[in-house]
């Protein structure tokens, strides 16, 4: 179950790689303590970088939060919280929002297996595109902490001592929420697909999305319009999961993340939006809850 309920949540699995060591000559210090890509002690692939992209969208901002109940079968599970800080930090020399996921169980879940993880992603705010993710992992007796810095300019990935090239714009297992939000990723026809390069526990992966239908859900502000979306799990190299998947975006201006699901040979793991703050835009309700 570890490896599966935040994937729910975030699509992805989390893998057990070891705690992370600084690549020497790569990586330095910010104000913050996270670690920089130094591009003087980068060895640029080609003479000539592509220039970074930038992405017109207005679906959330600084001091965004969302929390979510999380069900394991029948029983509550616990909780996530999807945070935007509400200052810019600057990486490699670019603005970005700081954002932080946690997942904590509860009740029985808790009692038998304790989660308590944290991911961290430093999103690009002009070109929706991580430059650097983090997690931290407590679960049960298991505890690890890894980080992935990504230099967008060059296709590569570092983690601990070990080099990747990646897709230029690649995303990881937060940013993939929030590149989707923006009008880029959801300016799609339904019943079309549409996909985004990712680079994910050590592995590059083509994610796949079909844009279902529209769906009327039901939370504790009211009914809310959604968009269906459906991950098209094989086709995107993840074959660890059995039957499908879907999640649901509100159909206004936020994108908004509202519910998802997917069923594990155990039992099946839903989520729900439970609080919703520092939202952009009015949630576009079928009916607000009085």
């Amino acid at each position: 179950m570890r490896k599966q309920l935040f994937f729910i949540f975030c699509l992805f699995a989390c893998t057990r790689t070891g705690t992370a060591q600084n690549p020497d000559n790569v990586l330095k210090n910010d104000n913050n303590g996270i670690p920089l890509v130094d591009l003087s002690e980068v060895v640029v692939t080609s003479d000539k970088v592509q220039p970074l992209r930038y992405l017109e969208y207005d679906a959330f901002g600084y001091g965004e939060r969302l929390t979510y109940k999380v069900k394991y079968g029948i029983m509550s599970a616990g909780r996530v919280i999807m945070e935007i800080m509400p200052k810019p930090v600057e990486v490699s020399g670019r603005n970005c929002y700081h954002i932080v996921a946690t997942m904590t169980t509860k009740g029985a879940v808790d009692a038998m297996y304790p989660v308590t993880d944290r991911y961290e992603t430093y999103l690009d705010v002009d070109g929706v595109f991580p430059w650097y993710f983090k997690k931290d992992l407590s679960e049960g007796k298991f505890k690890t902490s890894e980080y992935c810095l990504f230099d967008q300019r060059n296709q590569k990935a570092y983690i601990s001592s070990n080099t990747y090239t990646v897709p230029r714009f690649s995303q990881d297992m937060v940013s993939f929420f929030y590149f989707l939000r923006s009008k880029n990723a959801m300016d799609v026809p339904m019943g079309s697909t549409f996909q985004t390069e990712a680079f994910i526990d050590r592995k590059v992966s083509t994610i796949k999305v079909l844009y279902e239908k529209d769906e009327v859900i039901k939370t504790t502000f009211g009914k809310i319009n959604c968009m269906k979306l459906k991950p098209l799990l094989k086709e995107s190299g993840f074959d660890q999961f059995k039957g499908d998947m879907y999640f649901w975006l509100t159909k206004d201006a936020n994108h908004i993340l509202v519910a998802g699901e997917g069923t594990l040979p155990i039992g099946s793991v839903k989520f729900i939006i439970d609080d919703a703050q520092g939202l952009k835009h009015e949630i576009s309700y079928y009916k607000k809850k009085k």
